[in-house]
């Protein structure tokens, strides 16, 4: 699992650079990032979602039930190894050094509502808020008002983005913890992922795994495997020999004969 997350943080971390993303902090294998515009952000979370179907997950990600390929009705790959969720918001925060990293942390209410979004979402998910997509439609889209934002969208991202193609599936009104009123959310795939809308615990492929053991079947591999690593390292176990009783315990075993 170490290796799994070296590789979740070193994917999330490049794509972070190649978006123009900051990394606030990390908590656990959860990351805060904040960027310059909304569509760089959604830039980024589409991209991540691609790329975590490619990465060279170990193979006991990809042999266990939560971390097999799972393909839709068509053929198409849309998940594989380990899933994460995102959540996107925008507002502006109030930005405070961290006395301890020196980084630049943020705070305030539009923190907390992008943490309740992102807590809504599912594995493979993009939650976001309302504001989110209507930035998204009219850059994206082009339908739709223009926000107070739109001029600031860096074209790269809106390029990317229109390549990627991007699916929304409206969730509605949602009851967020902490909030009093209730936040109008969207749920976004890449347009190649957007078969994950449909997924369920069931699934629409059969299990990858090629070898699959009960948990008594494991116990019995692990002492083989003690036992071919004794072999190999020569170190053999003789029978302890038989200890000497002590005084007290002779004049017992006297007593018992009399």
């Amino acid at each position: 699992m170490a290796t799994a997350h070296k590789l979740h943080n070193s994917l999330l971390r490049r794509l972070l650079r190649f978006c123009g993303g900051y990394e606030v902090k990390t908590e656990g294998d959860a990351f805060m990032c904040a960027f310059q515009t909304s569509l760089a952000a959604v830039w980024f979370c589409l991209s991540v979602q691609s790329e975590l179907l490619h990465v060279s997950w170990p193979l006991e990600i990809l042999e266990c039930e939560d971390g097999k390929p799972i393909y839709d009705t068509s053929g198409n790959l849309i998940a594989r190894g380990i899933s994460i969720r995102m959540g996107i918001h925008c507002g502006t925060p109030s930005p405070e050094p961290d006395p301890i990293t020196n980084r630049m942390d943020y705070f305030g209410s539009m923190v907390n509502r992008s943490a309740r979004i992102c807590g809504n979402a599912g594995g493979g998910e993009i939650m976001c808020s309302a504001e989110i997509l209507r930035e998204i439609n009219y850059s994206i889209n082009r339908n739709g008002r223009e926000t107070e934002y739109s001029k600031f969208q860096p074209p790269q991202a809106i390029d990317e983005i229109r390549q990627m193609g991007v699916h929304i599936v409206d969730v509605g009104e949602v009851k967020l913890k902490g909030l009093e009123v209730p936040e109008n959310i969207s749920l976004l795939y890449p347009s190649q992922l957007a078969g994950r809308q449909n997924w369920g615990p069931e699934g629409t492929t059969t299990s990858s795994s090629r070898v699959q053991f009960s948990v008594e079947q494991m116990r019995e591999l692990g002492l083989i495997c003690l036992r071919l690593e004794t072999l190999t390292t020569l170190r053999i176990f003789k029978v302890m020999p038989e200890r000497k009783g002590s005084i007290q315990t002779l004049s017992l075993e006297n007593d018992l004969a009399e």
